[in-house]
């Protein structure tokens, strides 16, 4: 049984492993030697060295690789991608290779992470999560390194154009895009009355003479994000204390027809005894 386990173990991380490699050269990359500067023909497999191994793989950009080859730029920017094994998990942490900029992590439960997706083929969400937390941060910095154009993607856009396209997008939208990274919880937070101000506004109305900050604010609420989250916060309240009401009322309207039925029954039951 501990020999089975161990060969899906094994095999659970060879395939993890070549799906993010493949997603590597998917986002524009491609794998090379760092020592002789070819590029990779085979993929090497992961060294089963009990509990505990590492595999770690250069990537570069095909441009780069070609003007390396033909001696018109020395040691071309790439980025250096690593995976552990630890016990039942993934680790997978990227960056680039000379500069120390920064560290890419993500980590990955084997088991889980296998069964979705080979044995139900839910792919995209894998896929989704790996690209933006480490492909595309890493095509970005290599594209800046080296002088490139970045690639087509919200994170390489100016900051103004980031923050008009979150006044496009609802409340909820943008409380989602607030937890993708830290630059753009700041940026939200950063346009609070052009942003949040006109949000609140469109959902709650305006409010004549309610600034943030001024005494007749709600309690603390210095931000018109603020105010949102509170006045979203006390509605929510309310309508778990509405339904809560209504299910109290339900219940007793219950219980009343419940007395009511044996009321009859036992009024049934004395009706033929005096019969």
């Amino acid at each position: 049984m501990d020999l089975w386990l161990s060969s899906l173990q094994s095999k659970a991380t060879h395939l993890l492993v070549t799906e993010i490699h493949a997603l590597f050269l998917e986002s524009g990359f491609v794998g090379f030697n760092s020592v002789t500067g070819a590029p990779i023909e085979n993929f090497p497999d992961l060294p089963n060295s009990g509990q505990s191994s590492t595999l770690s793989i250069s990537y570069t950009l095909p441009t780069l690789l070609h003007l390396a080859r033909n001696d018109r730029i020395e040691n071309p920017p790439s980025v250096l991608v690593k995976f552990q094994t630890l016990g039942g998990f993934l680790v997978i942490c990227g960056s680039l290779a000379r500069d120390g900029s920064s560290l890419y992590r993500r980590k990955v439960h084997k088991s889980k992470a296998f069964s979705s997706v080979i044995m139900y083929g839910n792919v995209s969400e894998f896929r989704r999560r790996l690209k933006d937390g480490l492909c595309f941060p890493l095509l970005i910095d290599i594209s800046e390194a080296a002088g490139l154009p970045g690639p087509n993607c919200f994170s390489t856009l100016p900051n103004e154009l980031k923050v008009g396209i979150m006044a496009l997008l609802p409340a909820t939208a943008i409380a989602r895009m607030e937890c993708v990274c830290a630059n753009l919880r700041s940026l939200s937070s950063s346009g609070d009355d052009q942003l949040w101000g006109t949000k609140f506004a469109d959902v709650f109305g305006e409010v004549q003479g309610l600034e943030p900050g001024s005494s007749l604010s709600m309690a603390v609420a210095t931000t018109w994000k603020q105010r949102f989250v509170r006045t979203v916060m006390k509605k929510r309240k309310q309508e778990r204390a509405r339904n809560l009401a209504k299910e109290q009322a339900l219940m007793r309207y219950w219980d009343w027809g419940q007395q009511g039925q044996l009321q009859e029954l036992v009024r049934l039951a004395g009706d033929a005894a005096a019969n």
